[in-house]
């Protein structure tokens, strides 16, 4: 087809079909509200092309130039965009499902509300995009690039970003529900209410970010790095931090409900109005933690050490501590009796 032919195609909103537009040039053309099946359009030049509402299926871009196309609300499935530019696309409200992006450059890219369903994105370049409200879902991508990307109220949903660079990108409130980060640097970073529900981020090292407010509810985080972390009313409830040091961390009024703490080391760290209530702390270090307030109720705290911990007012009701360590703990609070007797209370038969 010519470029005459394809655009009469479009303009009388008829299909282009199964044929081989590779090479064609329509740069800046408007072919809104396009449909492509099939087409072969490896190595087109499409920069600066109108492509909004436009709909491409089983479609190869491979190679193609998509730099400033404009394809807000565009549906791409099971297209492959193999080395593709598309620096400064704007891709608003697009869906791209079931794509392979890999190698593709998407630096500066406005993905905003756009969702990325089942992607494989290996060594592909999101730099400086902008993923504002985007959805990522079972997202695969091999060293991809996230340096200086936008991920505000992102969701990464199932994604496994071990291998992505991720350092240099700002997330707020992001979410990485049962997504896999295992060992990721994210030390320093700016993490403040991000969802890390379900995820595993066992050996990451998140030494010196800002966790306040994060959750981690049912995560993974064996071997985790925290030293130093800032991690206030963060929720670890029924967490998995066997053998994650969190060492001199700021944690106060976190909760670590139910959560498993066995080995973990938390000596020095701020635990102020903290929750352990079930969690099961074996051999944890709290040497020299402030611990005021905090509330152990019903935790396994066997060879736990609490030497030089701050200990006013932390409740110990119905703990199991064989083997603790304590340096001095006249100042904390045991069983609550009323309360002991009230659980054990049964009705009359």
């Amino acid at each position: 087809m010519t470029n005459e032919e394809v655009l009469a195609n479009v303009e009388n909103a008829e299909p282009i079909t199964g044929v081989d537009l590779a090479g064609i040039d329509l740069s800046g053309r408007d072919l809104s509200g396009a449909v492509f099946e099939k087409v072969s359009l490896r190595g087109a030049k499409l920069a600066g092309a109108k492509l909004s509402e436009s709909l491409f299926s089983e479609c190869d871009l491979s190679s193609a130039d998509l730099s400033g196309v404009q394809a807000r609300h565009t549906t791409f499935s099971k297209c492959t965009f193999l080395l593709a530019n598309l620096v400064d696309a704007n891709l608003v409200g697009a869906s791209l499902v079931d794509v392979d992006v890999s190698g593709a450059r998407l630096d500066r890219a406005n993905l905003t509300i756009a969702a990325l369903i089942k992607p494989r994105a290996d060594e592909t370049s999101f730099r400086d995009a902008t993923l504002d409200r985007s959805a990522l879902v079972d997202f695969v991508g091999a060293r991809a690039v996230f340096e200086g990307a936008l991920l505000k109220q992102t969701g990464l949903i199932k994604a496994d970003l071990r291998t992505a660079i991720l350092r240099g990108a700002k997330l707020e409130n992001a979410l990485l529900i049962g997504s896999n980060l295992e060992g990721q640097d994210l030390s320093k970073m700016s993490l403040v209410l991000t969802q890390f529900t379900d995820a595993d981020v066992s050996r990451c090292d998140f030494r010196g970010a800002n966790l306040t407010q994060a959750i981690f509810k049912g995560a993974n985080l064996r071997g985790a790095k925290l030293d130093g972390a800032t991690a206030e009313r963060a929720l670890f409830v029924q967490a998995d931090l066997s053998a994650a040091s969190l060492a001199k961390a700021v944690l106060r009024q976190s909760i670590f409900l139910e959560a498993t703490l066995a080995a973990t080391d938390l000596h020095e760290a701020d635990l102020f109005q903290a929750i352990f209530k079930s969690a099961k702390c074996p051999q944890a270090s709290f040497r020299g933690a402030e611990l005021t307030y905090a509330d152990f109720s019903y935790a396994r705290l066997e060879e736990a050490d609490f030497s030089k911990a701050q200990l006013f007012r932390a409740r110990f009701h119905q703990t199991e501590e064989r083997g603790a360590l304590f340096t001095n703990r006249a100042l904390a609070l045991g069983d609550d009796e009323e309360l002991r007797a009230a659980e054990r209370w049964k009705p009359k038969a």
